[in-house]
């Protein structure tokens, strides 16, 4: 008998800043409630928040999966003309902190934009 060692899961707190229009907006938050976090329940998505006056989009992941960039990416790709500064990041007290920024806009992963020094 083959023993399976369980999958470390580990809490990511992720970001999406959204710049697009009011209605690509409603419609982007909409598809994400009615679709996108049933269609990505493997990621174990809790506490989503979105936030009308910064037009973020908070969620955290508690699964072996360190960023969604490839899931932040389709979401670019269906909604091509809204930006998407996507970060992510572990929890303090993790032993191995992780951390990243990633640009989004028509599906593509953009370069840092030249007003955001780092």
């Amino acid at each position: 008998m083959t023993m399976h060692q369980p999958v470390e899961t580990r809490q990511i707190f992720h970001n999406l800043t959204l710049d697009g229009n009011d209605i690509e907006l409603t419609r982007l938050i909409e598809w994400i409630d009615s679709e996108w976090l049933k269609d990505n329940c493997a990621l174990n998505i809790s506490n989503v928040m979105w936030d009308n006056g910064h037009d973020t989009l908070r969620f955290e992941t508690n699964c072996d999966i360190i960023n969604a960039h490839i899931q932040v990416q389709a979401i670019s790709a269906r909604f091509p003309t809204i930006f998407i500064m996507y970060d992510y990041y572990t929890g303090e007290d993790e032993e191995n902190y992780n951390e990243g920024v990633l640009w989004f806009y028509e599906g593509i992963p953009q370069e840092r934009p030249h007003n955001v020094k780092g």
